[in-house]
């Protein structure tokens, strides 16, 4: 049901083998196989016990799914990737609490560039 509620329809066949029927949008369809995997693998590894597994299963699949460094992406999915940015609601860390995002003030810029 946790994963039915992200986007997935997965059928369990046997002790260790599934079929994935359908996945959200935002998992490219070459990479479902391995975002699925991973996200197994993510749950087993957890030391976070205590959290619920919706959550867990939430942060995996936004971290499976993240643009990653050096990709290239035309234009319009950039300022949809801004404007989700600016909209959410801790929008200076990614799922696992790292930054994603740093606050300079104008003058420490100054400083840093010399100017």
């Amino acid at each position: 049901p946790a994963l039915r509620e992200l986007g997935f329809e997965v059928e369990r066949f046997g002790v260790s083998a599934l079929s994935v029927s359908a996945a959200p949008e935002i998992v490219q369809s070459r990479a479902i196989e391995r975002t699925v995997r991973d996200i197994f693998a993510d749950l087993e590894g957890s030391r976070q016990a205590l959290e619920p597994l919706r959550e867990r299963l939430r942060r995996s699949l936004a971290c499976r799914s993240a643009v990653l460094f050096g990709t290239s992406l035309p234009a319009g999915q950039l300022l949809a990737l801004v404007e989700r940015f600016e909209a959410a609601q801790q929008p200076l860390t990614c799922p696992h609490g790292r930054p994603v995002a740093l606050a300079f003030s104008w003058d420490e810029l100054k400083r840093k560039f010399d100017r």
